[in-house]
């Protein structure tokens, strides 16, 4: 399970990588996004380093932008 890994390293990427996987094919983008930010936020903060390419990549993928895109036939905030 990646959140037994997680607990065991916090800072493994693979297993923030699954999580945000899992969350990116429930849907849920928001909560992929959040748990990307903070990942990267604490490993910054405890190595000075930034999340791989690959997880990047992940949060890139064609899926991920298809599930960021807006509704057919409802507008943005706005009007616009």
């Amino acid at each position: 399970m990646p959140r037994a890994r997680w607990t065991a390293e916090p800072l493994r990427e693979s297993a923030h990588r699954e999580i945000a996987a899992i969350h990116l094919a429930e849907g849920d983008t928001a909560q992929a996004l959040r748990h990307f930010s903070a990942y990267r936020r604490r490993l910054h903060r405890e190595l000075g380093l930034s999340p791989s390419p690959g997880f990047h990549r992940l949060l890139a993928s064609p899926e991920f932008r298809r599930l960021l895109a807006p509704c057919p036939g409802h507008r943005a905030v706005g009007g616009v």
